[in-house]
């Protein structure tokens, strides 16, 4: 009985043990959930005060944006309103200084005085009537206005030497191109010139070096040197420039506020610089926006004159023109088309447009021909194509929802169709891709995809309706090769030229027969700013860009461009390494550097 006692006595102390344990177990559970409570909540509010910090610094950020914007459109306000003084001012000095006896009859005085009395009623003569068809209304504070109300912004772009990323890198530009996507203005066209590139200051200045040039057998390899750039320049030399382009988004009927306007487009602008930045490129900026816009237009449009004259020429021409013709008092009606228009645009025949002499015939890209895979920069081949193609490329971004619910409709729709065919009818494989394809889209939208559609139009110019021609059955054999099928705008190639026009307004016949659907990663894989070009201002001539036709014009010792003047030379016996440094250093003697060969 003892020991049953004693292990009765055992088996208490034990439970009561083992309940005080259960008891410090509870309670250091319950001070490790209050601390882990407090911990939490210390974090929470310190995620707060971050939280407000940082949207603090945002808003401060966004308003100093803001009071810059505004300052910048202030000062473009006040340029323009000066340069319009300036140039009434020198009408009106010009017109007491210069003024010239012209033979008229005697009715023609009092029409001249009438014209003074009331210049508000003047009957203006412009220099080309073609200034009245273009669809640009005024450029102000580096904004186009067009006829049809619209507001539009153009920035260039430098491209990068995308072909010759590795994968990783080629991989996350197109990220980080897929970025800018998602956020930039929900229509969008990518325009890409190309035009022989212009020299004539670079060889201008070699033959300036000449003359000063001391040793005769110097001069005479200046000389040879100018000659070879001149020979290059007329026939292989082309250069590109890229532009971005979009719009300020129109809500209804409402009335534009244009202070918000200029604000709205100088946001898009500054995020474009920042996203593009992270794919490489860099977005040109200009002292005069206003003037910026208007070279663009006058040489797209004056492709022929604009090689012969500068656009202050042309401003001259206009203001004399208007002076002489309208009066002195008509300088400040002066409209800016009369800056940009071409002296003829002739739409007579269905297969081109001359445009200042120039021949221009317009392809697009049908919505089914195009390839159901690319890889990423596809576009280069288009873009590299050669003299004479420019490619525009157009971006529509449309509604999320909506573009879920008629893809479901459509899925529902095909599902339906394909139960009443067989495996055997014609129609069923077209039903069945059909139904896939609408799924990807659904899954694609689900996430963090956004819904494009997505059109291209290529510009092919020349000097003759032969060369446009030829150009353009090369290009279609170009894009068949590729398993990509094009068709011509016969009958329709005054709405290309309309389209090709960097405003952002694509024809709506154009539109439906090339619109093609991609999402964000497929809008992505468009990649255009591929064509790169090394052709520093102050370089020598290294040779002729075999991926792109232009010329390679390299200065070594430019730091703003390249981080020191080490340069390695790689290739085979034979292949020419020797050669190259020697004439490397022969044209750097021509620039007065100093040549050691040790």
């Amino acid at each position: 009985m003892a020991e049953i006692g004693s292990e009765i006595e055992e088996l208490k102390r034990k439970l009561k043990e083992a309940k005080e344990a259960e008891k410090l177990e509870k309670k250091d559970k319950r001070k490790q959930e209050r601390e882990k409570k407090k911990s939490a909540s210390l974090q929470k509010r310190q995620d707060v005060q971050e939280e407000k910090l940082r949207k603090k610094e945002d808003r401060l950020q966004a308003q100093k944006e803001r009071r810059e914007a505004a300052v910048r459109f202030h000062e473009q306000e006040a340029e323009e309103r000066s340069l319009r003084k300036n140039l009434a001012v020198q009408a009106d000095e010009k017109d007491g200084k210069e003024k010239q006896p012209i033979p008229v009859n005697d009715a023609e005085p009092v029409e001249a005085k009438g014209r003074e009395e009331n210049s508000s009623d003047l009957d203006i003569l412009p220099v080309t009537w073609a200034s009245s068809y273009l669809p640009v209304s005024q450029i102000r504070n580096g904004v186009i206005k067009t006829k049809d109300e619209r507001y539009i912004k153009i920035i260039e772009i430098l491209p990068i030497n995308f072909l010759l990323r590795s994968a990783s890198e080629k991989r996350n530009i197109i990220y980080s191109f897929a970025s800018y996507l998602k956020i930039a203005p929900p229509n969008l066209q990518f325009k890409i010139l190309s035009k022989k590139a212009d020299i004539k200051d670079y060889i201008e200045k070699i033959r300036r070096e000449a003359e000063q040039e001391t040793d005769e057998r110097c001069r005479t390899l200046q000389e040879d040197y100018a000659k070879l750039l001149t020979q290059l320049g007329t026939r292989e030399a082309i250069t590109r420039r890229f532009f971005l382009i979009f719009e300020y988004p129109l809500s209804g009927t409402k009335s534009v506020n244009e202070r918000d306007m200029f604000l709205y487009l100088q946001s898009a602008v500054q995020t474009a610089k920042k996203y593009l930045a992270m794919c490489g490129n860099v977005v040109l900026e200009h002292k005069n926006e206003t003037r910026f816009c208007v070279e663009v237009f006058y040489q797209l449009l004056n492709r022929d004159t604009s090689l012969k004259a500068t656009l202050d020429e042309r401003i001259e021409k206009v203001r004399k023109h208007y002076i002489l013709e309208n009066g002195k008092e008509s300088v400040a009606k002066i409209p800016v088309t009369e800056l940009i228009a071409p002296d003829s645009i002739n739409f007579k025949s269905y297969k081109y447009v001359i445009v200042d002499g120039v021949y221009h015939a317009y392809l697009y890209i049908p919505s089914g021909r195009y390839r159901s895979r690319v890889p990423a920069g596809w576009l280069s081949l288009l873009i590299n194509a050669g003299e004479g193609i420019d490619i525009d490329l157009f971006f529509f971004r449309q509604d999320k929802n909506k573009s879920m619910e008629r893809i479901g409709r459509r899925i529902r729709l095909n599902r339906s169709k394909i139960k009443d065919t067989f495996d055997s009818n014609s129609d069923f494989d077209s039903l069945s891709e059909s139904i896939q394809a609408g799924y990807y889209l659904k899954r694609g939208l689900s996430g963090s995809e956004e819904f494009y559609y997505m059109s291209t139009l290529i510009t092919v110019t020349g000097h003759s309706a032969r060369e446009v021609e030829w150009r353009s059955k090369e290009m279609i054999k170009l894009l068949n090769s590729q398993d990509i099928g094009v068709s011509r705008c016969l009958f329709g190639e005054e709405q290309g030229f309309l389209s090709s026009l960097p405003l952002l307004c694509l024809d709506k016949r154009i539109y439906e027969r090339s619109k093609r659907n991609v999402l964000t990663s497929g809008a992505a894989a468009c990649y255009p700013f591929t064509a790169y070009e090394m052709s520093d201002k102050d370089g020598i001539l290294m040779g002729v860009n075999k991926a792109n036709s232009s010329l390679v014009l390299v200065d070594i010792f430019n730091t703003a461009v390249y981080k020191n003047a080490n340069i390695v030379i790689f290739g085979t016996s034979g292949s020419g390494k020797t050669f190259t440094m020697q004439l490397m250093a022969l044209r750097m003697r021509r620039k007065n550097i100093q040549v050691f060969i040790t």
